[in-house]
């Protein structure tokens, strides 16, 4: 009987001390980036999307919507992406 409750005691101390809160004002500030994801299919519109990069807690989306994008080939300038919802 001693055995088991010491056990118990033992596992109860090992949960409680093992959960930790994660202290986001602990975590390194780094700079915002901007980076761009294209979709190309051959039957369909291309798919442009440009955000900004955020820190692994931030769950918001951070895209961006007013951004201008210039399609070149071959450094010639072809055409100008417009936003659509």
């Amino acid at each position: 009987m001693k055995v088991i409750t010491l056990l118990a005691v033992l596992i109860l101390v090992i949960l409680t001390t093992s959960c930790k809160k994660i202290r986001d004002d602990l975590l390194p500030q780094s700079s915002s980036k901007l980076y761009c994801q294209a979709i190309l299919n051959p039957d369909s519109a291309i798919r442009v999307y440009i955000g900004k990069t955020t820190g692994i807690l931030n769950m918001e989306p951070s895209f961006i919507n007013d951004a201008t994008v210039l399609l070149y080939e071959n450094n010639i300038f072809i055409d100008t992406l417009s936003h659509e919802t």
